[in-house]
């Protein structure tokens, strides 16, 4: 959503402001990808357009980059400069130790064929971004490093370079009759891939399958592992039940921390149904009693054994609700369902299950 927003009000923007510079003929070229444009404006127009620019909206400040005292300018991918007869010209720009890596051709974990294809795919965006055959050829010496850089075979590229020398059309791609993908996490996957395409294409030639293959996803392998486990009293948005040694039970739900809830049953002050009941029942005082008793070396104080011995009383019956209507018909639905005998009411008036 963010790209077409953005474009639209740039979009809002060159309708008001543009206009009148090109009836004018003060502008004499404009083009933009995303929020870069490359403008070619009359010298004595540009103090007056960066106003214009910059009144447009008071929250956004555009900033100008002229042309430096070689005549060169960066924009995108490209230096555009002017050469020696006042025409334009530009080739492919790479910043330095930014994009001289490449996915390395020995050590990768990526299909060969993805490889190896893309050393044509950086030739033709190398000729697309050259005004002149001249400038492709020097930049081709530069790419010819950066693929020496990431461990390609010198051979490989250079057979690459002679058939795209030959004929820089991007051949047609064949009709196939079938796509499979593989994951991928050895070359042995792909040896024995093309190994079996090759035997098919004997018994079915007129068959085209197309391979494809993705990398398995390292998270996939023990991020869900290495990432600890949500103490279960830590968690929020729930339903949960509380049972009673005296087998009486209670419904609820709560979107936060349900060790916060829990406290608030045991306070006498929210005049909750549990509390209500535990104050009362014989079972829940002589269990509460006992486990205090029994693991009093464990506590530092007999309160705080009976309260962790209140809260293992309780657990989650239903979680990971995104919104509160959905939590509060789930509790209505097991209210219902197991009518529990703590709850003031079974029916609900959201809720109409039978």
């Amino acid at each position: 959503l963010s790209p077409m927003l953005s474009n639209i009000f740039v979009h809002a923007l060159e309708t008001k402001v543009l206009e009148k510079y090109i009836k004018t003929g003060k502008l004499i070229h404009y083009s933009r990808f995303a929020d870069d444009s490359l403008i070619i404006l009359h010298k004595s127009s540009i103090r007056s357009f960066t106003k214009d620019l910059n009144y447009f909206d008071k929250s956004l400040n555009f900033t100008i980059e002229h042309m430096n005292k070689e005549n060169q300018i960066i924009f995108l991918d490209k230096l555009i400069y002017i050469n020696n007869d006042n025409s334009l010209e530009f080739k492919k720009y790479r910043k330095n130790s930014v994009e001289t890596v490449l996915s390395n051709f020995e050590h990768s974990i990526m299909s060969k064929k993805y490889l190896k294809g893309g050393i044509m795919t950086n030739l033709h965006r190398e000729y697309n971004a050259s005004s002149s055959h001249e400038n492709f050829l020097e930049t081709l010496e530069e790419l010819k490093e950066v693929f020496s850089r990431n461990s390609y075979p010198a051979a490989l590229v250079n057979s690459k370079i002679r058939l795209f020398l030959s004929d820089s059309v991007k051949p047609a791609r064949k009709p196939m009759n079938h796509t499979v993908c593989f994951e991928y996490s050895s070359p042995l996957i792909e040896y024995g891939i093309c190994d079996l395409i090759r035997k098919m294409s004997q018994i079915l030639p007129d068959f085209q399958v197309n391979v494809t293959y993705r990398c398995v996803k390292v998270s996939k392998l023990f991020s869900f592992l290495a990432k600890p486990e949500i103490d279960k009293f830590e968690k929020c948005d729930c339903v949960y039940e509380y049972l009673c040694p005296c087998n009486e039970t209670y419904i609820g739900e709560t979107g936060r921390m349900l060790i916060n809830r829990i406290y608030e049953h045991q306070q006498p002050s929210n005049q909750s149904n549990i509390c209500n009941h535990i104050l009362s029942c014989e079972e829940y005082i002589k269990d509460s009693n006992e486990f205090a008793l029994k693991n009093q070396n464990n506590f530092t104080s007999p309160a705080k054994a009976k309260f962790s011995n209140f809260k293992d009383k309780f657990k989650i019956i239903k979680k990971g609700f995104r919104f509160k209507k959905d939590r509060k018909i789930a509790e209505a639905y097991f209210i219902r369902v197991k009518k529990p005998s703590l709850n003031d009411q079974w029916d609900h008036k959201a809720f109409r299950l039978f």
